[in-house]
């Protein structure tokens, strides 16, 4: 159930990035979409640790992108 919830918060977290004007390129060259893209492969279901630092991965590279492109708000923060 891990594998699911992490790759619906990418999606949701993706149409958000979208929203705010970021360009699919520049969403599909996060380095964690990869990673999240192999997730069944590496990281067993009940991995929570692991599922829980590719999530905390996930939002560092969001944040990254969303202050390059300056839409990220002064108290917006994740975990």
């Amino acid at each position: 159930m891990g594998h699911i919830k992490l790759i619906l918060l990418l999606y949701n977290e993706s149409k958000e990035l979208l929203k705010q004007g970021i360009i699919l390129e520049d969403i599909k060259d996060l380095k964690i979409i990869a990673e999240i893209r192999r997730i069944g492969n590496f990281i067993p279901n009940n991995e929570f640790s692991e599922i829980l630092n590719l999530k905390e991965k996930m939002f560092n590279e969001i944040n990254s992108l969303k202050l390059i492109f300056g839409v990220l708000e002064k108290n917006e923060h994740y975990l």
